[in-house]
């Protein structure tokens, strides 16, 4: 079941049992009004707030997207086990980490230096 609140979309509730058939419902509170709404299509209700206009797959515990639906077949497995927080995936231990994106670096208009020590007194 999803919520809407100030136009967007989250979660409420995921069942942890999975089932080949079962509803998805939408839940939009306005003032006194409470309706519940079936959802058909997830991923083009999770459309409008992308601004790649191109058929997405999110996924329905995260919302994050995926563009292919063996990306997001990769992701179900470890997001499902992580009760819907991010996997964190580190380096090997001993394995180094380059960084080889120079072009995305941005110049720094000005740089602070400050030594917090000379200030303390005695």
């Amino acid at each position: 079941m999803s919520s809407v609140y100030d136009g967007s979309v989250y979660p409420i509730y995921n069942s942890k049992e999975k089932y080949d058939n079962y509803l998805e419902l939408l839940y939009i509170e306005e003032y006194e009004k409470k309706h519940y709404v079936l959802i058909t299509d997830f991923d083009r209700l999770m459309c409008n707030y992308n601004k790649y206009r191109v058929k997405k797959n999110f996924c329905k515990c995260c919302l994050h997207c995926f563009s292919s639906t063996k990306l997001l077949e990769n992701h179900i497995p470890d997001c499902y086990l992580l009760n819907g927080t991010q996997k964190i995936k580190l380096p090997k231990p001993g394995s180094k980490v380059f960084f080889k994106n120079y072009h995305k670096i941005q110049p720094v208009p000005f740089g602070i230096y400050a030594d917090f020590e000379a200030l303390t007194e005695k």
